[in-house]
Formats: structure tokens, sequence, C-alpha cells
């Protein structure tokens, strides 16, 4: 089936590599061997795509620029097509249409320069703008989901749809999509155009930009927040705010705050050989810094159950089922 797969993207001109790494591909560089790495280029090329491989009953992963998702190293997938390049997007007149692969990046940044509200504080967001819509992604007071009108999206019956912003149940960095209560591919999103000053935006999404810099682990090597949040247990929970207060007495700054909470914490529950892989500005964000980090990523994760009450992951994480 596979071999027939061959034929039909060379048959309508999909790009395609085979036994490609994924640690050559993906944001954190993990990953197996995929055996087809497929690329199409236009909305158009993907739906044909997808349709084949669900008549054809063939499993295949999804990816943007893979900023939320963990391939673990001994996964080799058959099948992993990359939306990259599907990355057009359309400014109409009361409504911004975007491919699904369009980079939130340039896409907040030409927002931004055009006065639309709503994208100062997704300034230099990682990832698609289909991947925002999947996981509900938001910061400083911006979202994706007060932004959306709607999605074309074609499901795993290969049927075209549209979905509007109600259907598609978002909570806290998740949807329907990621809850997989709906199955399929987002192929196009349409996004609000709400008109304000872009001097005052571009101020704005200036000052998010800097507060990153100095509060936020750069993308590098990291995937982001582990967890949707981590809501502390009892006693972890009084140490934390008894620490908080403490650094408030003695005007310690908010850097400074989380690098003692992180150290302290680790030590109390005998995990300070995780403490170069864990952000110093925040406890959910791990980073991969070295080969070792694959171990010691669920060591960090079982460390977080211990001292939060349901931790929801909000990465990805790719692996032998």
């Amino acid at each position: 089936m596979l071999s027939d797969l061959k034929r039909m993207l060379s048959n309508h001109k999909i790009f395609f590599q085979e036994g490609v790494s994924l640690a050559e591909k993906t944001w954190i560089r993990r990953g197996g061997i995929v055996k087809y790495w497929i690329v199409p280029t236009s909305v158009e090329k993907l739906v044909v795509l997808v349709k084949y491989l669900y008549v054809n009953k063939l499993f295949f992963e999804l990816v943007g620029h893979t900023s939320n998702i963990y391939f673990l190293n001994n996964y080799n997938p058959d099948i992993v097509i990359s939306t990259r390049k599907i990355n057009c997007f359309f400014d109409n007149d009361d409504v911004l249409i975007c491919d699904c692969g369009v980079s939130m990046k340039i896409l907040s940044k030409y927002c931004i320069e055009h006065g639309y509200r709503g994208f100062e504080g997704l300034i230099d967001l990682p990832g698609t703008v289909a991947a925002a819509v999947y996981n509900n992604s938001g910061c400083f007071k911006c979202s994706v989901s007060d932004l959306l009108i709607k999605v074309d999206f074609l499901d795993k019956n290969g049927d075209l749809i549209e979905l509007n912003s109600r259907q598609m149940k978002f909570t806290h960095r998740s949807s329907c999509f990621k809850t997989k209560e709906m199955e399929g591919v987002i192929l196009r999103v349409y996004l609000k155009k709400i008109k304000s000053d872009s001097v005052k935006l571009a101020r704005i999404a200036a000052d998010n930009r800097q507060y990153r810099k100095m509060y936020q682990e750069s993308p590098k090597q990291n995937l982001g927040s582990t967890f949707a949040t981590i809501p502390f247990k009892k006693n972890p929970l009084l140490f934390v705010s008894v620490l908080t207060k403490i650094c408030v007495v003695f005007k310690v700054d908010k850097k400074r705050k989380w690098v003692l909470i992180k150290y302290i914490l680790l030590f109390i529950y005998g995990k300070l050989e995780l403490s170069r892989y864990i952000s110093d500005y925040s406890l959910n964000r791990f980073v991969w810094i070295d080969e070792q980090a694959d171990e010691k990523f669920w060591l960090y994760k079982l460390f977080i159950e211990r001292i939060s009450n349901s931790p929801q992951l909000e990465i990805e994480i790719k692996k032998i089922n």
C-alpha cells in the first residue's frame, strides 16, 4: 500500500522524502525515522493527500512547526505530513483567511503593523495558525479563540465542513480537536479583523516581547509550557505562597523567586538532578539541553505529578503504543 502512496504522490506532484530522520525536522531535534516525510504546498494538495490516506486507512501524523510535539527517538512512523509550505493568507474586507500552515509569528507581525487588535499578545508565538486553533493558544490577554470566526475542516470521513468558534468547544489550552471529539484536518482558519491604533499595538507588542525576554525561556530546545496548568497540592502550595511573600518583603525579582522555588522544591523531593533541565523562569518548562534530557523528562513528569493535582499535559508526546 505504501508503494501505491509513492505513485500517488508523484502523480500529484506532492513533494516527499523517504527514510527521513525526524531529528533533522523537529523543533527539539528528536524522533526516529519516518518512511515518508510529505510536504504539500497547497490546501488543495493536502485535501487530495489526506482523502487518499483516509480511504486507504493509512495512519499519518500531521505537523506544523512541531513546537508543541515531543517525538520519542524510538518512534518511527510510516507517514508524517508537514503543513509548513501551506502558508498563504489573505486580508479581505472583514476577515483574515489563513491556510493551515501560516506562521503565527509572521501573521501577528502583519496584523500589528496593519492595526488589527488581538495579535499584540501573540507576537513571536511559535507554530502555525492551525496549531494555535488546535491548542487554543493564548498569552498576554490575547487568545486565538477570541479571534476565531470559523475553520474549514476535513473530517475523518473525507467530508469538507465548516465549524464555527462555538462548535470547537474551546477550554483553557484545549479544543474539540485536541480532545479528539473531532478528528480530521484543519485546512483554513478565518480570523476577525478588529481595527485599532497600529502605533499603540506595536508599543504593547514590544512590551510583551521584552517581558518574554526577561521572564520566559526562549523557544530554543523546549516546547513551551509542558502542562496546561500546574495546580499545586496543599503542602507545595503553602511553601510557594510563603516563599513568594518573603520574596516580596526582600524585593526579590520574579526570576530569582522562581529559581529559589525550583531548587528548594527539587531538594525537598530529592530531584536536584533535574535542576539543569527545568527552566529558571518556570517549573512548567522543560529544556532538552543534552541527550540525557529524554530520560530526565520522565523523572520531571513524575516530579510535577507529585507536587500537583492532576496536571494536564499541554504538549503531545508521540511514542510507540
